[in-house]
């Protein structure tokens, strides 16, 4: 395989009926485009995994969203420590609007970023996976 490529994930859980999905996924991934001389990997996760998101965002990680944000941790941890060239785009509640400019900031959201469209998001990951901006970084991206 060409070097130049890039692979998207975003993959999301249904169900909490495997507590390992995300992990096993981005483990297999990783494998796999090691195997092939793949690169670059670009990763959607979730906003709830940055710390300073507030008060209601602390009782969703604890009480909700448990076991898919334990899962999600684990999975960035796979990526973060593979050598790949590698993005994780942490998005916060997505919504089915239209395409709006997107935000980004390293290691956190934009204040006030509370939503993104999943076209504006689709447009970051394109870009991303074009201009390479923030390889081996996580990154908030938002409205």
């Amino acid at each position: 395989m060409d070097s130049s490529v890039t692979v998207l994930s975003a993959l999301g859980r249904r169900s909490t009926s495997d507590p390992t999905l995300l992990a096993d996924c981005a483990q297999a991934t990783v494998d796999a485009m090691t195997a092939v001389g793949a690169q670059r990997l670009i990763v959607v996760s979730m906003a709830l995994l940055f710390p300073d998101l507030g008060m209601l965002a602390s009782l969703l990680r604890r009480f909700v969203f448990a076991t898919v944000l334990h899962d999600s941790e684990q999975m960035e941890s796979v990526i973060a420590t593979s050598r790949l060239d590698w993005t994780i785009a942490r998005p916060p509640r997505l919504t089915n609007g239209g395409r709006a400019p997107y935000r980004v900031r390293r290691d956190g959201l934009r204040e006030g970023g509370r939503s993104i469209s999943r076209a504006s998001l689709a447009e970051f990951l394109v870009d991303e996976a074009e201009r390479r901006e923030h390889t081996g970084a996580v990154v908030g991206v938002s409205r």
